[in-house]
């Protein structure tokens, strides 16, 4: 590619919006915003990002184009074609691939923006198990190769790779003694035992304008974590979900939804509760019908709970789970954040933040029976499979690439993701003209390179070279020539050296340059 055809040039500054590495992406050329559009420099980034993603898609993964305009999301829009075609465990395991925008609607909880998407249907336990752990170090692999950390995954049904970085937008726990890291909807929290109580019988007390866990906890004078909060959510059926956990922690929707079965979950409102026979601000486990009870560990951590009356004005003391009330789930519901104690250690968690790079979600035969998901097994039954639904967000890896890889004068992209290998610069008439050669050669060679032929000074293509921050430059001018050949450069190090053509197009060709 010619720099003097190139669409999009390098800018000497950008509106102060977005992260340092997104604005760095600006300048550079490979990208602009209102609306965000990829320049050919950042297409060709994103064309190597499909190429490392292909490394984790694996060669028996088929490719799916979905029309745009359905109400349902892009990853809904794919089982529901899954289920109208898998027919026989004997297409299962199976991997379908897409490329999709998405929403805000994701009841997956797949955060929004473009993604590729890679659905794997398995038919057991063991072989969803297996895929999860294939997947997860392909994506380790792949920002490796982005010169990327993140926190290593802790599976349960869900997880999100979230480099850290404090200008990111998405948030992260930290624990600073022994350094676990996670998103905090999907991250493992302690659950501290409370001091042993006999169980005591219920009884019903008097809390006027009680409606908080605050205002309740001190009106009785009771720790919050002796109270039960209740938290309500409406499903997609418009049925009721009633997720109780101790009242100094809180409800990670992402958890509950994965519990549910990946339905789309939202506050419930006081005319749903009220209509259900919940009194809000004042509701209880205890006697409640038509509802999904879910129940967070933290309810065995100890006895004598404070819990709603379901009658305004009154609570319930003694409460204690499971003798009162029974769950239709019971496990970790709790959403971590600053303060709550890490699981291995007990160090108090810290705020962080950084930047979504990718997902992973896991569906059981549960979930996948309610999405009309069905298999005839070996002796002729209706089986669900396991579906497992990975997610990789090329924009946010392409701005975390730029955020971690850059120098004062510009970015250092990683070689796989590099949209060229090689910046050639010509300088002077005797360098343009052998410089033609050379960029002739190296195609020839099938070698990709961006060349700038631009009757620009050495200055303004060489602060141009460094913005963009391609791994290798060579400079063509007649001081190189006279000294026998090129001047080479890695855009990393700091020195270059001149060296014959021959023998760079060797050295680069067998990787020993």
């Amino acid at each position: 590619m010619r720099s003097s055809k190139l669409f999009g040039r390098t800018l000497r500054q950008v509106e102060a919006k977005g992260s340092s590495g997104l604005r760095l992406l600006a300048r550079a050329g490979f990208l602009r915003w209102d609306p965000l559009t990829l320049l050919p420099l950042g297409s060709l980034v994103l064309d190597k990002l499909r190429t490392l993603w292909g490394n984790v898609t694996g060669p028996e993964v088929q490719k799916l184009y979905l029309s745009s305009g359905e109400a349902l999301s892009p990853e809904e829009l794919a089982l529901r074609v899954a289920s109208r075609e898998i027919a026989s465990y004997r297409e299962l395991p199976l991997r379908l691939e897409l490329e999709a925008e998405i929403g805000k609607s994701s009841p997956f909880y797949l955060p929004e923006g473009k993604a590729f998407l890679l659905l794997s249907f398995l038919p057991d336990e063991k072989m969803a198990r297996e895929e999860v752990g294939g997947l997860e170090a392909k994506v380790g692999e792949l920002l490796q190769a982005c010169k990327l950390q993140s926190p290593p995954p802790a599976i349960g049904k869900g997880w999100d790779w979230v480099v850290p970085e404090p200008e990111g937008e998405e948030e992260l726990v930290v624990c600073p003694n022994c350094g676990y890291s996670a998103p905090p909807a999907w991250a493992k929290v302690h659950r501290e035992l409370l001091p042993p109580e006999e169980p005591e019988p219920l009884r019903e007390v008097a809390t006027p304008g009680c409606t908080t866990i605050e205002s309740l906890a001190s009106f009785l004078g009771v720790p919050k974590s002796k109270t039960a909060k209740a938290v309500f959510y409406t499903g997609e059926d418009g049925g009721i979900v009633f997720a109780v956990i101790r009242g100094d922690m809180d409800v990670s929707e992402p958890k509950l939804s994965s519990e549910m079965g990946w339905v789309r979950l939202r506050p419930s409102t006081e005319g749903e509760l009220l209509f259900a026979g919940i009194v809000p601000g004042y509701a209880s486990p205890i006697g409640v019908k038509g509802v999904k009870v879910a129940v967070d560990s933290s309810l065995r951590t100890g006895q004598n709970f404070v819990a709603g009356a379901n009658r305004e004005g009154y609570h319930l003391m003694g409460v204690n789970y499971p003798r009162d009330f029974q769950a239709d789930f019971e496990g970790d519901l709790a959403l971590a954040k600053a303060g709550i104690q890490c699981p291995f250690c007990q160090a108090a968690f810290e705020r962080a933040s950084g930047f979504a790079v990718a997902s992973l979600r896991v569906a059981d035969p549960q979930s996948s029976s309610a999405r009309g998901l069905y298999f005839n097994t070996p002796d002729k039954k209706k089986a669900s499979p396991w579906v497992v639904l990975l997610a990789l967000y090329p924009y946010k890896v392409m701005e975390s690439v730029a955020q971690f890889n850059r120098d004062e004068k510009g970015l250092l992209w990683p070689e796989p993701l590099a949209p060229f290998p090689i910046h050639l610069i010509a300088l002077g008439e005797e360098g343009l003209a052998e410089g033609e050669k050379l960029y002739s050669r190296l195609k020839g060679q099938g070698i990709e390179v961006l060349f700038d032929d631009r009757d620009e000074s050495p200055g303004v293509k060489f602060t141009d070279a460094d913005l963009i921050g391609l791994p290798w430059r060579l400079v063509v001018s007649k001081r190189s020539l006279s000294q026998g050949g090129i001047e080479v450069k890695r855009r990393a190090e700091a020195g270059s050296r001149i060296i014959p053509l021959e023998d760079f197009l060797r050295e680069f060709q067998s990787g020993n340059l």
